[in-house]
């Protein structure tokens, strides 16, 4: 599979697919669509489950950075363009509501890179947002949401479960969100965000500040 490594882990034993960030718009399967942090859930407790906060962050994209270039290119069009037509195609598959900025508008300087989904019944997706300013390119931000079952949630794998220790509770507009920042390279530092409505689960990460990616989160509503 295109973009996807299998990672055999040790205790607990366990096999799974971890998704890098070259996959193309449609991911493996059940697990893709949070398989990096799923990855890093599964090797914290193999080691014994013990978590130390980073004390390296990479240098995020700013705000300063972030507002200034509104002309897309011709291949930033076509780009999001294809984007947004997976989005369309997307919402028609899901078998849940999806969270999504209002109106799908991002703020100026950022577009849809590209969508990533699950195979059918299609429980999950991601999507990757792009900077036109600054070093972060498709990595500027992050999303990844999925429908999970009661027996999901209750996993000792699963990110909210296996990183307890070090979420903190941030309230939104939108609602409560735990955060925390990435344990392991190469993202090191990272900011993430999660949040748990029902049983959709959202994630968000990416090389923009923590305070852009608390704003993209606050953005999202509930498509009807």
């Amino acid at each position: 599979m295109t973009g996807v490594r299998r990672c055999l882990l040790g205790s607990p034993a366990r096999t799974i697919l971890a998704m890098t960030w070259s996959l193309g718009r449609k991911g493996p399967g059940r697990w893709a669509v949070r398989g990096g942090l799923l990855a890093i859930a599964v090797l914290t407790l193999a080691s014994g489950g013990q978590v130390a906060v980073a004390a390296t962050t990479p240098p995020p994209r700013s705000a300063a950075e972030d507002r200034g270039t509104v002309h897309l290119t011709e291949p930033e069009g076509l780009l999001q363009e294809a984007a947004l037509q997976d989005i369309r195609v997307l919402r028609s598959a899901l078998i849940f509501k999806p969270f999504l900025p209002s109106n799908l508008v991002l703020p100026a300087g950022d577009l849809y890179n590209r969508v990533t989904w699950s195979s059918a019944p299609v429980n999950g997706f991601g999507i990757f947002i792009s900077a036109q300013s600054g070093l972060a390119g498709s990595r500027a931000i992050h999303m990844d949401e999925s429908l999970e079952s009661s027996a999901d949630l209750l996993d000792p794998s699963f990110p909210m479960n296996a990183f307890k220790s070090i979420l903190r509770p941030v309230t939104l507009s939108n609602g409560i969100w735990l955060e925390m920042q990435q344990q392991h390279a190469p993202w090191r530092g990272e900011w993430i965000l999660m949040r748990l409505d029902g049983n959709i689960a959202i994630e968000i990460d990416g090389l923009s500040s923590k305070q852009l990616l608390t704003q993209f989160a606050a953005s999202l509503v509930q498509s009807k």
